[in-house]
């Protein structure tokens, strides 16, 4: 079935009506975001997260944690201040945080290289500006320069989920 970004948010908020809870949702994304990015990549590597303040992000964090205890390391690229994440992903930020690394030290182990779109989600409108374009910017350039795999979680950031259109910068996903 497909559905527009805005049946999406309906059906999320019909499960929010029966009593499921967002952390719940966020946990099982985060799951199977880890276990789809492990199907392509079974050993582990680098995962370099760029994330967002909203849900989006916090998808991206549960991913990482998961991740990281299958022997993945991570660094990340925050598009915003700590405190600027919404209540979920602040939670996930500060479970990961002692885990993160420098991506210098971790990018020349030579380990592969996947990165987690999690900048924006279908939530977002109009085109990708400021900060966030420059980290989708970023994140074009080092999936060529490094032969990163990219992963975006709902759709790649800057992309309109309805229409398919780009405004501006859009992130080059391999994976969605």
């Amino acid at each position: 079935m497909v559905v527009t970004c805005g049946e999406m948010k309906e059906i999320e908020e019909a499960a929010f009506a029966r009593g499921i809870q967002a952390s719940e949702l966020m946990n099982q994304a985060g799951l199977g975001i880890a276990e789809v990015i492990q199907q392509f990549h079974p050993k582990p590597g680098v995962l370099g997260l760029y994330l967002g303040k909203g849900n989006n992000a916090g998808d991206a964090l549960v991913a990482a944690k998961h991740l990281f205890h299958r022997g993945w390391r991570v660094w990340a690229r925050l598009g915003f201040a700590i405190g600027d994440l919404k209540e979920l992903p602040r939670k996930h930020w500060f479970e990961l945080v002692p885990e993160i690394e420098s991506k210098n030290a971790i990018c020349s182990a030579g380990l592969p290289l996947v990165l987690l779109d999690g900048l924006v989600g279908i939530g977002a409108e109009g085109s990708l500006k400021g900060t966030l374009s420059a980290l989708a910017t970023e994140m074009n350039k080092q999936r060529k320069q490094s032969h990163a795999r990219v992963f975006a979680m709902d759709i790649p950031s800057g992309l309109n989920g309805d229409s398919g259109e780009i405004d501006g910068v859009c992130v080059e996903a391999d994976v969605t």
